[in-house]
């Protein structure tokens, strides 16, 4: 497909995506879902948008192994110092705050599509991942370092600040600036 130029957000207020370097491709997602395909090393951004201390995040993706780094799917402001989803190895991802990497991430497979929720409240970080192949929901909390709150920062899709690139197809995403309960996640 043809590189996307703004992924728009639906909320109506404004936070649209826009190229971050090169746009990712339109694909199909599960037979017949519209996605992003961010391989090779595509991204988006959007600035200005409010970083609270209490977040919570869900993303749609497959997985690809052939991540560069510490391939990034979302990030908000700087992917070290304030909130990051990104692999951890090529076998893993990881929910980060703060450069705190400890204990927080979770297996995953190649090729294989996954609905993962983020949530930060305070200094506990909870990440949740449902596997479309086992059809089963793992989930791993832990404590550390909270996030700072700013009045607004870059939010980067795909690909990191610092161009560390996810690789993998983005189906969906939904970012909440406040901590969600677990029965709604």
């Amino acid at each position: 497909g043809s590189n996307v130029t703004q992924w728009n957000d639906l909320t109506g207020n404004g936070y649209h995506l826009t190229n971050n370097g090169t746009g990712p491709t339109v694909t199909t997602f599960a037979g017949s879902l519209k996605s992003l395909n961010f391989n090779p090393n595509y991204g988006l951004t959007c600035s200005n948008v409010p970083l609270t201390a209490s977040l919570t995040v869900f993303m749609v993706i497959r997985y690809n192994s052939a991540i560069g780094g510490s391939g990034n799917f979302m990030h908000h402001g700087n992917r070290d110092y304030d909130w990051s989803l990104e692999s951890a190895s090529s076998t893993a991802i990881r929910f980060q705050s703060n450069n705190d990497l400890a204990n927080c991430q979770l297996t995953v497979a190649n090729n294989v599509n996954y609905v993962m929720a983020g949530r930060i409240s305070g200094n506990t970080r909870d990440f949740w991942m449902y596997s479309g192949a086992t059809k089963t929901t793992t989930t791993v909390s832990t404590t550390g370092v909270s996030v700072s709150e700013s009045t607004s920062k870059i939010l980067y899709v795909g690909k990191s600040n610092i161009g560390e690139a996810c690789n993998s197809i983005i189906a969906e995403i939904l970012y909440y600036n406040s901590s969600l309960p677990t029965n709604i996640i």
